[in-house]
């Protein structure tokens, strides 16, 4: 359990650190390795009509890489004709002990960085709407080849189906069968995650030394 948590503040530290860099493509997939040891939970694309995503209780670095990758899910869906209005809730930041983080910095992201056209709700200054028909021309056009050249190439749809499930439940996208080799199998869950993490932390600290990571 101690060797966990040592774990986890490691990987908090990467992410804030690919953040800040804007070293985009290591972040997001940071992001799928925290998923997928239960540090986050991935935003949810159900059935209904218009899904809402709150990032009460989120810092900016987790609200803002949890939204590029439930957009990059969502653009998946999206091309498959299956796309539905999403509200962002960012909070008016009332309770802030400074000038509101969220409400300022979470529009500048999903408009400049992953490209979404943004409307943000006259009777609620804290939500945003991104319609379905908006994230249709996103997920169809060069602001989203943009944003694969940010945050990496396609997610395999492996991966994908990890960070989803929530989805797979609700949304009949096809059966996915992922053929898993022996060594694999005999790997439990905590080694499986500990090769993870030592594989990311020599990454990081190759990028340290050859100084594409400023701390």
């Amino acid at each position: 359990e101690r060797g966990m948590k040592a774990d986890r503040m490691l990987l908090d530290t990467m992410l804030h650190i690919c953040f800040s860099n804007q070293i985009y493509t290591n972040a997001i997939d940071l992001t799928r390795e925290a998923i997928s040891i239960g540090m986050y939970r991935p935003f949810p694309l159900g059935t209904q009509s218009l899904q809402i995503w709150d990032l009460h209780h989120y810092i900016e670095k987790d609200a803002c890489l949890l939204l590029a990758e439930a957009f990059d899910r969502a653009a998946a869906l999206a091309s498959q004709g299956l796309h539905r209005d999403i509200v962002v809730v960012t909070g008016k930041g009332f309770n802030s002990k400074t000038a509101p983080v969220l409400r300022q910095k979470i529009p500048q992201f999903l408009r400049d960085v992953i490209g979404l056209k943004v409307t943000r709700l006259k009777d609620n200054e804290g939500r945003l709407l991104i319609t379905g028909n908006a994230l249709q021309e996103w997920a169809s056009g060069s602001r989203y080849v943009q944003f694969k050249a940010l945050f990496g190439p396609t997610v395999p749809t492996s991966v994908r189906t990890k960070c989803c499930q929530q989805v797979s439940a609700d949304v009949s996208v096809g059966t996915v069968h992922v053929a898993k080799s022996a060594e694999t199998m005999e790997e439990t869950k905590e080694e499986k995650q500990k090769r993870r993490l030592l594989a990311w932390r020599a990454k990081f600290a190759s990028m340290q030394q050859s100084r594409k990571l400023w701390l």
